[in-house]
């Protein structure tokens, strides 16, 4: 008697059925986990104070983290409403989700929760796919924030320096003016003064009267380099008043936002090529690595050509 060979399925269509099967059982539970925890959060409510988990336990068999991301399933995406038709979403949106997508995004905020999901396409993503763009998308809008951040800093510290810049030129007009009232009226001993003096002494002729002239004189020399000091401390006031504001000058035109903006694009700039360059190496199609690198060539050529007449 001859034996009959036993045929067996080609195992890729074997995975492809089972891959059809646990997609389609996670959409299934994603729709019956909403409704789970809907009844959850009924439950929870009408339960006396410190029986929940014991009931969770004991009549559920659920653990406190397994009904927590029930009710939150059901609160992210169950309809308000029973239907008479069964388990409802609250969105088309969701209707080809699995249960592991829809808890992976629950990390998305529900205002931009549908939105997410359609721009990229996300029930054709894997678990581990989704989270990875889910923490792209995290990161990129840190990154934003910072740079945001950044900017608004340059702003501020632009317009304090500006502020301090404006007092600068203040300080440098009054110590210009100081300079020439101190410059029109010359600190030189009058000669009025000095012809009373002398004619007091020769008319008095004592010693008296010689003495305070002495003295006079004196005094009207110490008023003439007194004068003479303020004129130079004033022209010095009026040199660090003018280096001071020359310095801020250039700390303004530093600090300008144009330029702080430019240096974050800059950086962007660098950290996208990097990124592109590192995937441009894990692409295993030679064909298609030495496309990509002739386009990014191209871009380069293309903006190397403008910055020259810049």
């Amino acid at each position: 008697m001859e034996n009959l060979e036993v045929k067996h399925r080609d195992i890729d269509v074997i995975t492809s059925e089972i891959k059809e099967l646990c997609d389609a059982a996670g959409k299934t539970m994603l729709l019956y986990a909403a409704e789970i925890g809907r009844r959850l959060v009924e439950a929870k409510e009408i339960l006396p104070h410190g029986e929940w988990g014991r009931w969770l336990s004991e009549e559920c068999g659920f653990s406190q983290r397994t009904a927590n991301k029930h009710m939150q399933i059901f609160k992210a995406y169950g309809s308000a409403q029973v239907s008479i038709f069964g388990a409802e979403l609250n969105s088309p949106t969701w209707a080809n989700l699995s249960y592991s997508q829809a808890l992976s995004l629950l990390a998305v905020p529900e205002e931009e929760r549908e939105e997410f999901v359609k721009e990229n396409n996300v029930e054709d993503l894997s678990s581990r796919e989704l989270d990875r763009l889910i923490k792209e998308r995290d990161e990129a809008e840190a990154d934003a924030e910072k740079q945001r951040k950044d900017l608004e800093r340059a702003q501020s510290e632009a317009e304090e320096l500006k502020a301090k810049l404006d007092k600068a030129k203040e300080a440098e007009k009054k110590a210009k003016e100081k300079l020439k009232a101190l410059k029109e009226q010359p600190p030189e001993i009058p000669q009025e003064l000095r012809d009373k003096l002398k004619a007091e002494a020769t008319e008095e002729a004592n010693e008296r009267a010689a003495e305070d002239i002495r003295k006079g004189i004196e005094d009207a020399e110490r008023k003439a380099r007194e004068a003479e000091a303020a004129r130079s401390l004033a022209e010095s006031e009026a040199e660090a008043a003018r280096s001071k504001a020359e310095e801020l000058r250039k700390a303004v035109a530093a600090a300008d936002p144009a330029v702080s903006e430019f240096k974050i694009l800059f950086t962007q700039v660098q950290e996208t090529m990097d990124k592109m360059f590192d995937r441009m190496g894990r692409i295993e199609d030679s064909t298609m690595r030495g496309k990509l690198a002739n386009a990014v060539r191209a871009v380069l050529d293309k903006y190397g050509a403008e910055i020259s007449h810049i």
